[in-house]
């Protein structure tokens, strides 16, 4: 295992030279650069790819882990945010992907992927989770989110109205 710190990383507008180096006295004296894991080429900010024989099934060149010092519980999880910049120097984080644990029993675990999204400039909070209980759209029951199926013709196929609890099967109109 190696550690490197500190290490900045980073991309400044107009910024041409592009390399690395280690401010060993924790000072911010750095350039910029495209880090590649499994690449000479990278082609992102952090690009990671993997190479093998594996012609038909599942490879994995990335994997985020938590760990804890204390003792695991219900709940505990790791994610990746997606922050944008919507104004001036102003960054917001419009998503997230959690995974988390529900359940930490040995050999009863079980975990859900859970979807958020900024809305109306609120933090953003859930709108889809995965989990053992299958897909379930708006866990949360906030009367503001609804939920729609589209066809080939019909951006309504099938339409869960949040605020009234009803469901369409063609259009958006409640017509009970």
């Amino acid at each position: 295992i190696l550690v490197i710190g500190p290490v900045k990383l980073g991309q400044t507008t107009g910024q041409s030279n592009r390399g690395w180096s280690l401010g060993t006295d924790g000072t911010d004296t750095y350039t910029y650069l495209d880090v590649g894991i499994g690449t000479g080429n990278p082609q992102r900010i952090l690009h990671s790819s993997i190479h093998d024989s594996t012609n038909n099934n599942m490879s994995y060149p990335l994997r985020l882990t938590h760990t804890t010092s204390g003792t695991s519980a219900a709940n505990i999880g790791t994610g990746i945010e997606f922050e944008v910049e919507t104004g001036d120097c102003n960054n917001e984080i419009a998503g997230l992907i959690d995974v988390q644990m529900e359940d930490v029993d040995s050999t009863s675990e079980d975990a859900a992927m859970i979807f958020k999204t900024m809305k109306a400039g609120a933090t953003a909070d859930e709108k889809l989770r995965v989990s053992q209980y299958g897909v379930i759209a708006n866990e949360t029951a906030n009367t503001s989110y609804d939920f729609r199926i589209e066809s080939l013709n019909e951006t309504h196929m099938f339409f869960v109205d949040s605020s009234t609890n009803r469901i369409s099967i063609g259009d958006s109109v409640d017509n009970p």
